[in-house]
This record gives structure tokens, sequence and C-alpha cells, in this order.
């Protein structure tokens, strides 16, 4: 019997494929079983397929892994820090370029697209940032600072949504 891996969802690039295919031959070389990785399409699809034991492993960030561990019972092994992003901000909002949006203050009464619910980067960072730069509360930012959120399902899915237009643009 082989092991799952669950990847979440995120740019599926020429590069990120052989990393995973890299990782998948050695832990398989490691573990002394045949290791088989699938794409999940969201960062929950994830979760239940651990939940669910459809996945036997997969890579979260701090925020879905603590959603992880409520839902599934997920235990951290490997805590893995890339020292090239120290104090780098994790998280950017975008905008198209044409956009009267010039600030974050200027995102009230926008549809905002976020990446997943439970996404650190992608959605509790700036929420986050827009709370503490706002002085507002979570309940007012999620009621009615935003004319509506959506969630696309990915990082580069949010970043598709912008390019095209997914999200609204005020004329």
């Amino acid at each position: 019997m082989g092991q799952a891996v669950a990847y979440l969802p995120q740019e599926s690039d020429e590069q990120m494929q052989k990393t995973y295919s890299n990782f998948e031959k050695e832990l398989s070389e490691k573990i002394g079983v045949k290791v088989e990785a699938y794409q999940a399409n969201s960062y929950n699809a994830a979760i239940e397929a651990m939940k669910n034991n459809k996945a036997d492993m997969a890579m979260f960030g701090p925020f879905s892994y603590i959603v992880a561990e409520e839902r599934a019972d997920a235990e951290l092994i490997a805590n893995l820090n890339n020292p090239e992003l120290e104090g780098q901000a994790p998280s950017v909002i975008v905008v198209p370029k044409d956009s009267d949006i010039q600030t974050i203050a200027d995102l009230e009464g926008k549809t905002i697209g976020f990446a997943d619910p439970v996404s650190t980067t992608g959605h509790l960072l700036p929420k986050s940032t827009i709370v503490k730069e706002l002085g507002i509360g979570v309940e007012e930012l999620e009621k009615s600072f935003f004319k509506s959120v959506q969630f696309s399902g990915g990082h580069d899915k949010a970043l598709i949504g912008v390019v095209r237009v997914q999200y609204e643009r005020q004329y």
C-alpha cells in the first residue's frame, strides 16, 4: 500500500511539478513504499482528504494547518521556513494597473477576491492588514466594508481573477 500526498492549489508551473516529483521519489525511497500525489482543488479538499484517510500528508501554511489540526487531527512533522523570505511581506493585494484603487481605504465598497478561506497569505494576512490599517473590526470588514467577498480557490486563480476583471472595477 502506498502513501498519498495532497498538494494545495497553487501555480502548477514546470519547476513546481519537478519539485513535487523529486520530493515524491525521494520520500518513496526513504520510507520504502510508493508515494502518490495529487493536486487538491482547495485547501478544504486537502483537509477533508486527510480527515477521510485519502491523503496521508499535505503541506499547509500556518492558518490551514490550524484548521487541518482541528478538523483532520493533522500532526506537524516538519516546519519549513524560508530564510530568504525573512522580513519580506508574505502577502500582497493586487489591483489592475488602471484601477482607481490606490490605498487600502479605496477597497471599501468593492468586490475582493481572496485565494481560499483557510489560506494564511491569501486570506488571513490581507484581512488582518486591512483591519489594522483602517482601525475597523473584523465583523465590520466582513459584513459591510466590501461590496462582496469571493474566494478563487488558489493564489494563481485570484490573480487571474484580477486580470480577467472578475473582481469589480469602479468606472
